[in-house]
């Protein structure tokens, strides 16, 4: 009987280990990530994929605009260039004009049309 109890004994205790190690089994496999999880990554990688996807096409354009900007700047300052020669050019022939026009006319009539023009081109 004695030995009967001590098998029984060995018994619990080695069915109370089995328990213990169960429970901690069992709390293991909870903090495992389940299907949900990976699903989850999953998608979040697609997501991602798709966001470094538009982000290097967006870098591709301002890249491309950033080269359009430069070229119309340097564009402008050639027109605007032109735009001063032509400026000078055409008020120095109106002023070659207008000196011509006031050595052609003689006396007070040329006199007055040269006050007359000068007070137009103070104007």
């Amino acid at each position: 009987m004695l030995r009967r109890t001590e098998e029984v004994a060995q018994r619990d205790q080695l069915i109370q280990q089995k328990e213990r190690l169960y429970v901690e089994l069992k709390a293991i496999l909870a903090r495992q990530p389940g299907p949900e999880v990976a699903e989850q990554l999953k998608a979040y990688q697609e997501n991602l994929a798709e966001k470094q996807k538009q982000l290097k096409s967006m870098a591709a354009e301002l890249h491309s605009n950033r080269q359009q900007v430069t070229t119309m700047k340097a564009e402008q300052e050639s027109l605007l260039r032109g735009l001063s020669q032509l400026k000078r050019g055409y008020f120095a022939k109106q002023q070659r004009a207008s000196d011509a026009r006031a050595e052609t006319a003689g006396g007070e009539e040329g006199d007055e049309l040269s006050v007359l023009e000068r007070g137009e081109r103070g104007r």
